[in-house]
């Protein structure tokens, strides 16, 4: 189940985008990407699943693979439409990534030594949040710093009200 839930937000952003594409009253291209995703999912399903016997595991790492990497086909053909740099987003995923990889680390190490259950599964998903936000903030960037410096505004101002 973990696997599968890796590339749930990569549908998400997939469905996102072939809507997109469809209110720039274009069908054909997510339609494209689409079948191409569904050859590629079998494939990968194929391989991960069937081949290498990792059975459920495989069928659900191949399907988020597959869906992974047409989310980043059609943001690719959108982005090349529309003349848009993907560093600063493609820097941003990496910084994300990194800060969910820090917060799933710090809830596999808590399983080890406390349950998830009660107060302790409250405080697991504060310390988590946490540490989610403090690893984007780790990486020097500006625009983290403004949004971490208009929250402390807000916070103070509803603080004092």
């Amino acid at each position: 189940m973990l696997f599968y839930a890796l590339g749930i937000p990569f549908l998400g952003l997939q469905n996102l985008l072939a809507i997109v594409f469809l209110s720039e009253k274009d069908s054909i291209t997510p339609l494209k990407r689409n079948i191409f995703g569904i050859v590629l999912n079998a494939f990968l399903n194929y391989f991960f699943g069937i081949r290498l016997h990792m059975n459920a595991a495989g069928f659900a790492i191949g399907t988020a693979i597959s869906w992974t990497i047409l989310c980043l086909w059609l943001y690719m053909s959108w982005a090349r439409r529309h003349q848009i740099r993907t560093c600063g987003i493609v820097r941003a995923l990496w910084k994300s990534t990194a800060a969910a990889v820090l917060m799933l680390a710090v809830i596999l190490l808590w399983k080890l030594y406390l349950p998830y259950e009660g107060l302790h599964l409250i405080v697991l998903v504060v310390i988590a949040a946490l540490i989610y936000f403090a690893g984007l903030l780790l990486p020097k960037d500006e625009n983290m710093q403004e949004l971490l410096v208009i929250s402390l505004k807000k916070a103070k101002k509803y603080s004092n009200t």
